[in-house]
């Protein structure tokens, strides 16, 4: 996927080397010496990848080895994967000396010295190309390089800017404030949105020109070095060179170009987020007079959070007719008559919508039509893909945003890259995207870092929101964070995934063999089996089927797909509505990413789904007609998240228990279950436990309390459920940091057993319980309590005493709970004191502040 990646794909690949080269299986039939010349070949191929994909651009032939290199690697990783595989059936068998001495494991590793032998062979040829190419040997990690974007300047002519007239002024008001010394203010957004265009009407504008002595613009990019950075701003305050000055002098001299004069500093483009040569910085921009401003414009919020949040400027997009006006200015010569091209127009229009509030999108599509005057050439722009539009240069769409995927460490261009599987404008479940990453083993653990993929998810995850690549990132309850992509970044993710993700939207007549995933999303696969064009791809990693009210997926389209793709990594059937799956689906042994959720018609899963030994995450949620789970489900060791739906009263025994890797169990709409296992205490790894809409369920286990680990507890619409049960111990520090307690009749008063979340517990949410009246005294010892919503709850009165107390609390929420909502009223009620220092007070979705009062 993109360039700067094989090199992780390698690092990968050697670390499960090194894993399997302690397994005592393979420490037989000479398959551990075979296995370690392996790593020699992968090893020397390692040397020359960094160059050799610097330079694939500019050389043909190099670019074709690389290619080969990259479809060698994924053999290898399929072949080790199959290394490992065995070694997990060992671990369920038990018996490994018996194994070991079995006609089938000796065979077995008969034939892995043999295939190990053939890649060896392989990558010493491919090895041996390299030579042809003069590359050089670099063994260090790519993660942080940069590309130059264009030096920034500081002039614009304001006849040439549309749609920022407000944002302007807005800047400019946020000039005039002289209570700090020096306050910065950060412009961000994503690319293409005009941040250096809105810097530049600022910097130019007649009262900020009057209101400071001294401006001076800096173009930053990548070059945070505080001598580079020192100098550029002495030369822009002067308009003389200082390159011969050390770090020392520059230091002299730039707090003598500021001393006691009021300045206005563009950093253009900032991405270095390193805090101490931020406050290094600053302390030397102190020397100026009190009202002087920096403002720093930039993509990553970060950077944001770094120089300081408090003045942000969140740059949003044009409006529609904006983006209209930017296109036609593009596509027409000026002094045209636009209007004898109605017809254009009301494509042009509906171009613009496209444009999503991108003035740079606005003015490539623009630029693409100029002088076009055919209908045709209109509709075609309006109805292609955008990612297809590139243009020669930085001013065209996917170059200027490609610098925010050029930015990002190497680890995470692979998993920005992947999401392009999905819908353009698709909002995805952030766990799940997680767990997908996962599945493709993109998510890397640094040396030494003991922290579970899924933590090290959550970093990806907000590095890339922090890129602004990621947008629109909204709690859709407790535990459920949604977002998507914009069109255009979707785009990008297309162009850097290159030709190893496919959307097929409709017959694909040629289908390139290094395709690794794809995406069925709008195919009508009634009645159907598997195209000819999809058959040659063996090694299919990835396999999306329709969804979105789409249930047309037949029974013989999943049977066709589980036998030919072995290599599977990802199935996804969510929203389909075929009955059986078939028993096939136990012979893929690399799939770890199963989801079977919202089928309404599958009744049970086959036996053989117990196979599955890699399976790291099975959701059949909302499965409402599946009767029972398997009985062997116990077997699958590597299980990490399991969302289940089933008929059955209680879960079979010795099952659940023995997923002792669960991180996470989602249990919704059972609608007869009435009890879960004690065995959950074995569960020593859960850090979720979520239960929905189980009517018949009336209490916990009461070893719930023993689960170490667990970090959130969310219980739901169980009208049956009390739980607060004597039987469940207490003690005395529960981990637990969300709790969620929701349409529960029986809930009246707060469980004992829970006392011990007091210091743990960040988020907390009671709603709708109508017999609760009370909170825990101990509520008031919660140091760690952020966010607190009470809703419907209209039996609560009071807050518990000690409230006030609570100074880390930084939202609450209160909605119909009369009573309590009339103790904390601001003029009249007896509690507002408890309440007035929480900044974001919400009474029946009104927001109070004491500032009001």
């Amino acid at each position: 996927m993109g360039e700067l990646l094989l090199f992780n794909v390698v690092e990968l690949i050697l670390s499960k080397l090194g894993e399997l080269l302690v397994e005592e299986l393979f420490l037989a039939n000479g398959a551990d010496a075979e296995l370690r010349k392996l790593e020699t070949a992968l090893s020397s191929i390692k040397l020359v990848l960094l160059d050799a994909e610097e330079n694939q651009s500019t050389n043909v032939e190099v670019h074709k080895w690389l290619a080969n290199v990259k479809d060698a690697f994924a053999d290898a990783d399929d072949l080790l994967d199959e290394v490992e595989f065995e070694a997990l059936k060992n671990q369920v068998r038990g018996k490994l000396w018996n194994y070991l001495t079995s006609s089938s494991s000796i065979t077995f590793r008969l034939s892995v010295v043999s295939r190990i032998k053939e890649m060896t062979e392989r990558l010493h040829l491919i090895d041996g190309g390299k030579k042809n190419f003069g590359l050089s040997e670099r063994s260090s990690d790519p993660r942080n390089a940069r590309i130059q974007r264009e030096t920034s300047h500081s002039f614009v002519r304001r006849v040439d800017v549309i749609g920022r007239r407000r944002d302007e002024e807005a800047i400019v008001e946020r000039l005039n404030d002289a209570r700090e010394h020096v306050s910065v203010i950060p412009i961000v957004g994503i690319g293409g949105l005009g941040k250096t265009t809105l810097a530049r009407l600022v910097y130019n504008n007649e009262r900020v020109a009057r209101h400071f002595g001294l401006k001076m613009w800096v173009g930053v990019s990548q070059d945070f070095d505080m001598n580079v950075l020192m100098r550029k701003i002495i030369e822009s305050a002067t308009s003389s060179a200082c390159a011969e000055l050390d770090s020392d002098q520059l230091q002299r001299m730039l707090r003598g170009c500021l001393a006691d004069k009021k300045f206005l500093l563009i950093l253009d483009d900032m991405w270095d987020s390193d805090q101490g040569k931020w406050r290094e910085l600053i302390s030397l921009l102190m020397g100026g007079r009190r009202g002087s401003k920096v403002i720093v414009t930039t993509r990553s919020k970060a950077v944001v959070s770094i120089v300081g949040s408090d003045h942000r400027y969140e740059l949003g997009g044009l409006a529609w007719r904006d983006c209209f006006s930017l296109i036609l200015e593009w596509a027409f010569p000026k002094g045209e008559d636009q209007s004898r091209h109605q017809n254009l127009l009301d494509i042009g229009e509906q171009i613009a919508v496209r444009c999503r509030g991108v003035p740079l999108a606005a003015r490539t599509l623009g630029s693409l039509l100029y002088k076009k005057t055919d209908e045709r050439d209109w509709q075609r722009v309006r109805d292609s893909e955008i990612w297809r539009l590139q243009g020669q240069g930085q001013e065209h769409i996917l170059p200027a945003l490609k610098l925010s995927y050029d930015y990002l460490p190497s680890y995470l261009k692979p998993c920005f890259a992947y999401c392009s599987i999905f819908q353009m404008g698709q909002y995805i479940n952030k766990d799940k995207l997680i767990h997908l990453w996962m599945a493709q083993g993109l998510i890397q653990s640094s040396p030494g870092q003991n922290q579970e993929p899924e933590s090290i998810g959550d970093q990806y995850f907000d590095q890339l929101c922090s890129a602004s690549l990621f947008q629109d990132v909204e709690e859709n309850g407790p535990l459920s964070v949604t977002f998507r992509m914009h069109d255009l970044v979707h785009a990008l993710a297309q162009s850097v995934a290159q030709t190893e993700c496919l959307k097929k939207k409709s017959h694909t007549k040629a289908v390139s063999n290094m395709v690794r995933h794809v995406s069925l999303l709008g195919c009508d696969l009634s009645g159907q089996g598997v195209e000819k064009s999809l058959l040659k791809l063996q090694k299919l990693r990835t396999i999306f089927f329709p969804r979105d009210g789409i249930r047309s997926t037949h029974d013989r389209f999943v049977d066709e797909c589980i036998k030919t793709f072995l290599y599977l990594r990802v199935i996804d059937l969510e929203d389909s509505c075929f009955e059986v799956l078939p028993k096939s689906v136990g012979y893929l042994k690399h799939l770890r990413f199963l989801d079977l959720s919202w089928n309404c018609s599958i009744k049970e899963l086959p036996a053989s789904i117990c196979k599955l030994l890699n399976l790291q995450t099975l959701r059949i949620s909302y499965c409402k007609a599946l009767k029972r789970l398997p009985k062997n489900i116990g077997n699958l060791i590597g299980l990490r998240h399991l969302y289940v739906t089933t008929q059955q009263e209680s879960f079979p025994e010795k099952a659940i228990g023995c997923l002792t890797s669960l991180q996470s169990l989602w249990i919704t709409g059972c609608a007869n279950l009435v009890c879960l296992p004690e065995e959950i205490q074995c569960l020593r790894a859960l850090r979720t436990l979520a239960i929905s809409r189980c009517p018949r369920l009336a209490s916990l286990p009461k070893c719930v309390a023993s689960l170490a680990k667990l970090e959130n507890l969310m219980i739901n619409d169980c009208e049956k459920l009390n739980l607060d049960e004597g039987r469940i111990t207490v003690i005395a520090n529960l981990g637990i940091r969300t709790m969620v307690f929701t349409e529960l009749p029986n809930f009246v008063n707060w469980p004992h057993w829970l006392r011990g979340t007091a210091r743990s517990v960040n988020y907390l949410r009671i709603a709708f319980c109508p017999s609760l009246r009370k909170f825990p005294e101990w509520l008031q010892n919660s140091a760690s309590l952020q966010k607190l919503e009470i809703l419907g709850c209209p039996e609560v009165s009071a807050l518990p005493e000690g409230f006030q107390h609570l100074r880390t609390l930084k939202v609450l929420r209160v909605k119909e709970c009369s009573r309590l909502a009339r103790t904390l009223h601001p003029e009249t009620g007896r509690d507002w004191h408890m309440v007035a220092h929480v900044p974001e007070l919400y009474i029946n979705n009104a927001r109070i502040t004491s500032s009001h009062y």
